[in-house]
């Protein structure tokens, strides 16, 4: 068990996901949270448009090289 839990965190912090990819997959959650009441997934997508002033390179899918800086984006990648 240790194992598969250690190859998953290996997985999960040394796949690069494409630029394309997370900047769809950043969309596709945004949108989905925008029709959302509450949440604290709604205020982070919130939080992060709001500071990068929808200036993309700014978005938190882009803190790091790896663009992993996002994690739902990093999650919703991982199931794919």
């Amino acid at each position: 068990m240790k194992n598969n839990v250690t190859r998953q965190n290996h997985h999960e912090t040394s796949n690069r996901i494409p630029e394309n990819v997370a900047l769809k997959l950043c969309e596709e959650i945004y949108d989905e949270n925008k029709r959302k009441k509450v949440g604290i997934w709604k205020v982070q997508c919130h939080f992060c448009r709001t500071t990068a002033k929808d200036d993309q390179r700014e978005f938190c899918i882009f803190a790091n090289g790896m663009n992993r800086g996002c994690p739902q984006v990093n999650r919703r990648y991982d199931l794919v």
